[in-house]
């Protein structure tokens, strides 16, 4: 009889350890990774770190010295607490691998190109710089564009304005033939 007791505790605490402890979570320290450009503050812990360097067209690298970028490609510091280096990639291939992890859903190319980094600045290749001064030399010559050509249409409404109705004033021209 004891020993079915003791037979049944210990198939009981094998169990608990087994299947019940492994599920509890132990949450790993994370630290602030990158402010993406629409504010969402990124951390990451080690085991995710270890997830994006995983990730396709992620390159990784515990150097101090910041690597050679090629193309469109960023390196991103990552946090002395996680190892520190870089993580490269372009900004469509970190977009997707936070997004894939679950690191960071929803993220996108622009968002990463303006991101700010908590360990250092984020290093860009002139494809990427070129491409994040395009976006803003974009935006703002529409803008631009927009307001100049409101003012001329104004302009124009303005002058062709007919005095006492407040309609316009309608002119025929035309030629002749001689």
């Amino acid at each position: 009889m004891i020993r079915r007791f003791l037979i049944a505790r210990f198939v009981i605490f094998t169990f608990v350890v087994s299947f019940v402890l492994p599920n509890i979570s132990y949450a790993q320290a994370q630290y602030e990774f990158i402010k993406l450009a629409d504010g969402t503050v990124v951390k990451l812990s080690q085991n995710q770190l270890q997830l994006l360097i995983n990730q396709p067209n992620i390159m990784y690298t515990q150097s101090t010295q910041l690597p050679a970028l090629v193309g469109e490609q960023i390196a991103i510091p990552i946090p002395q607490q996680l190892g520190g280096g870089y993580l490269i990639g372009t900004p469509e291939a970190i977009a997707s691998a936070l997004s894939n992890t679950g690191i960071a859903a929803g993220a996108t190319s622009q968002s990463v190109l303006g991101a700010t980094a908590s360990a250092g600045s984020i290093a860009t290749s002139g494809s990427a710089a070129g491409a994040t001064v395009a976006a803003g030399v974009t935006a703002g010559t529409v803008a631009l564009t927009a307001g100049i050509a409101a003012a001329v249409i104004g302009a124009v409404i303005a002058i062709t304005a007919d005095e006492d109705g407040g309609g316009f004033a309608v002119t025929h021209i035309t030629t002749s033939h001689h």
